[in-house]
């Protein structure tokens, strides 16, 4: 049995930066029309890439562009040595899709719960920013 503290030491946690882009998205990304869609000034991703990889704390994003933040995850979900959605699971999902609803549901619930707990984070977290765009689009 393991004690509060000790899975409090293990517990999975968004990377800062990704917050802090989340935040800013949700701030002033939400009204902006294509906010995943137009590219971002590539020096400019190049700077928020760069201060990302400095030991800075806070990024602060305002003085960057929504495109620009949005293409820096973007690029930071192309950098990742396996995608959020490793292929195994992917694939055990696109079969899942064709079943019948109960069934469906069940096997996509089991699919998202066999990713690692980091993985399993981030999804989550992308598909509640995408849901929240899609209210406001």
């Amino acid at each position: 049995s393991s004690s509060s503290s000790s899975s409090s030491s293990s517990e999975v946690c968004l990377p800062d930066f990704l917050i802090e882009c989340f935040d800013e998205i949700r701030t002033r990304g939400l009204n902006f029309e294509g906010v995943f869609r137009v590219s971002g000034n590539f020096s400019e991703v190049d700077k928020l890439k760069a201060k990302c990889l400095s030991p800075i704390g806070r990024l602060g994003l305002n003085e960057f562009e929504i495109p620009e933040i949005t293409s820096f995850f973007k690029l930071w979900l192309q950098a990742l040595p396996e995608p959020v959605v490793p292929f195994t699971t992917f694939e055990a999902l696109k079969l899942s899709i064709v079943k019948s609803e109960p069934k469906r549901c069940e096997e996509m619930g089991g699919c998202l719960d066999e990713l690692p707990s980091s993985n399993h984070l981030v999804l989550r977290n992308i598909i509640k920013l995408l849901h929240e765009v899609t209210h406001y689009s």
